[in-house]
């Protein structure tokens, strides 16, 4: 059995001026294997996007994190606890995919 079978991609979708917080957050739980994806352009409705332009000002950025199946649900826990801790209208979501070898 190779030793990153079952291993999961966690991709955290946040507002990019909420970046840092993140990373200081993975740093206080010593948590140093990740990706950041910066400038990312979002649409969620007809009348909320970040397009990074005048009308729609603003950007997201896509955090994604690898790590074995067995510790998944625990880093869960601990994002919800970050969560918990932004402003009600910055968004944050989670999502977990298998990785394939």
């Amino acid at each position: 059995m190779n030793k990153f079978d079952n291993y999961k991609l966690i991709m955290i979708y946040i507002n990019e001026s909420h970046k840092t917080m993140l990373e200081d957050f993975f740093d206080d739980i010593h948590f140093h294997m990740y990706t950041v994806q910066r400038k990312a352009e979002s649409v969620w409705s007809e009348k909320l996007k970040h397009k990074n332009t005048q009308i729609w000002p603003g950007t997201d950025c896509i955090f994604l994190l690898s790590l074995p199946g067995d510790k998944v649900d625990n880093m869960l826990k601990m994002l919800k606890t970050f969560r918990a801790s932004l402003p009600y209208e910055i968004v944050m979501a989670i999502g977990v995919i298998p990785m394939e070898r």
